[in-house]
């Protein structure tokens, strides 16, 4: 008797366990379980993947430099010459060409390539003629620029002019030893006349 009863109790257990299955399945799908929802699943991975995807990491890639261009090999210095004088002396050294260096200064200097010199940097008061520079300075019309006076004044010693001295200071300390005026009010057609007769003033 007991085993019928035990029997019939595994049937029952059975039956509730089935019937259970069947209506989980079921409520899951009329209440729109969605299993993504499930802890873990779909969270990104260690790796950089993600959990229940076929997704892997797309490794990163940094551009590659270009190497630069060697130097030329050379045996003498003359291997290496461009033929330009602006850039420097190019050297031939342990076989390989190394660059030269500017002739010139580069805060005083311009570099003239097609005469190979170095040209001073003149700076200044622009002007045309002396009248447009200040008091003890002249104009340089080959730049048109106003310089300091190389002598006591400005202009050609053996031309008047309508200022006091000319451009050599030599010329002004003779002329005026004999006439004051040509260094303090103006270098009249008579200064003109005697720094004409001085050797010194006929010095540049």
């Amino acid at each position: 008797m007991s085993q019928d009863i035990q029997r019939s109790n595994r049937r029952l257990l059975a039956a509730l366990i089935g019937t259970a299955m069947v209506c989980g399945s079921f409520f899951m799908i009329y209440a729109g379980c969605d299993i993504t929802s499930i802890p873990g699943l779909n969270s990104p991975s260690p790796s950089g993947g993600v959990r229940g995807s076929d997704r892997t990491p797309t490794p990163s890639s940094s551009p590659t430099p270009s190497p630069s261009p060697d130097a030329e090999d050379c045996n003498v210095d003359s291997d290496c010459d461009d033929g330009l004088f602006c850039n420097g002396e190019e050297r031939c050294l342990t076989d390989k060409c190394q660059d030269g260096t500017s002739p010139c200064d580069a805060q005083t200097e311009d570099c003239d390539e097609n005469n190979d010199v170095c040209e001073e940097i003149v700076t200044g008061v622009p002007c045309n003629s002396d009248v447009n520079c200040p008091d003890q300075f002249a104009c340089d019309t080959s730049n048109n620029v106003c310089v300091p006076l190389e002598g006591c004044g400005r202009g050609a010693c053996n031309i008047a002019n309508s200022s006091p001295g000319c451009n050599n200071q030599q010329c002004c300390d003779d002329v005026c030893l004999f006439d004051i005026s040509c260094c303090t009010i103006q270098w009249t057609q008579e200064c003109a006349n005697l720094a004409f007769s001085l050797s010194t003033c006929l010095q540049p």
